[in-house]
């Protein structure tokens, strides 16, 4: 039996707080066997129950706090392969979606039961009514409906508002869009890219892309035009999210997610740091009270910043 030890650094403000989370014993993660796939957008009906996740009603501890009572185990699921994507529901009470290498699955938030939504995967993956997710190609919803064509072995992260799908291209670097109930279509370019971008995130009327190999997330006006500043990340960054008062995003190359305040993204903090650098971490995803990230084949959630 292995235990694992979490060492979760968030930073509150100038203090740095370690917290040890034990998060149980095990010797491998279960087998997903599914008595019904997940049903339409947004609903989860399969019966795949995880072993050994969180309890919904376990107390969590707050972000920058010790913990004043033993720490609640920060797991919500496991999965039986590493964890490449999370999209979190625009619906409050929607499911999390997880993509791994041959499947999505959806988290029931609620009682954290897992099921199979879709057989494809999913390099990224979001929820704004339906689903939207990358792999060579971009697709919407459970049925996995072409959107974007021509995209082969080019569509990365992708991002949706009420009107417009955003997605990054690999080759050539950009940033395309497409009206959202439209495609399949080769889409039009927003904007050129300085390298492969992967992350996409929209926050109010900007649009940021994660560019991994020059260490710094990109931004532009969701209408095109010149690039805005900069966040320079000082390392690769991967997965994007956003609580509307901070950013996020993954570092992949030491396994960790770091935040900025949107107001000083200059000031770069730890949110999650994992005790090795070998551990998969891919994907974060949140709901506004909690951020939701992928540990090798693991889903744990933590409270947002305050």
């Amino acid at each position: 039996m292995k235990n694992l030890l979490r060492v979760l650094l968030v930073s509150a403000g100038a203090s740095m707080v370690a917290v040890g989370v034990a998060c149980g014993s095990f010797d491998e993660a279960p087998s997903l066997t599914p008595s019904a796939e997940a049903g339409a957008d947004g609903a989860a009906d399969g019966a795949v129950t995880p072993t050994d996740g969180a309890s919904p009603d376990a107390p969590a501890d707050a972000g920058g706090e010790a913990c004043a009572t033993p720490c609640a185990d920060t797991r919500v699921a496991m999965t039986t392969e590493d964890i490449r994507s999370l999209g979190c529901s625009a619906d409050p009470n929607g499911p999390i979606y997880v993509g791994t290498s041959t499947q999505i699955l959806a988290i029931d938030k609620t009682t954290f039961a897992l099921s199979v939504y879709a057989s494809r995967t999913a390099r990224h993956i979001t929820d704004n009514g339906p689903t939207y997710s990358t792999g060579d190609q971009v697709l919407k919803g459970k049925a996995g409906t072409l959107i974007a064509a021509g995209q082969t072995n080019a569509a990365r992260g992708v991002a949706v508002n009420p009107s417009t799908i955003f997605w990054a291209r690999r080759d050539p670097f950009e940033v395309r869009t497409l009206p959202r109930n439209t495609g399949p279509d080769a889409g039009n370019v927003l904007a050129a890219l300085p390298d492969f971008g992967e992350g996409v995130l929209l926050r109010a009327n900007n649009v940021y892309v994660a560019i991994p190999v020059l260490n710094k997330i990109v931004a532009f006006d969701v209408d095109g035009g010149a690039p805005q500043a900069d966040i320079q990340t000082g390392e690769s960054a991967y997965a994007l999210a956003n609580d509307g008062a901070h950013l996020y995003w993954v570092a992949p190359g030491a396994a960790a997610i770091r935040w900025v305040q949107w107001a000083t993204p200059g000031t770069i903090n730890d949110f999650f740091v994992a005790p090795a650098t070998s551990h998969a971490m891919l994907s974060i995803c949140t709901d506004d009270t909690w951020v939701y990230f992928g540990f090798d084949h693991e889903v744990h959630r933590l409270p947002v910043v305050p």
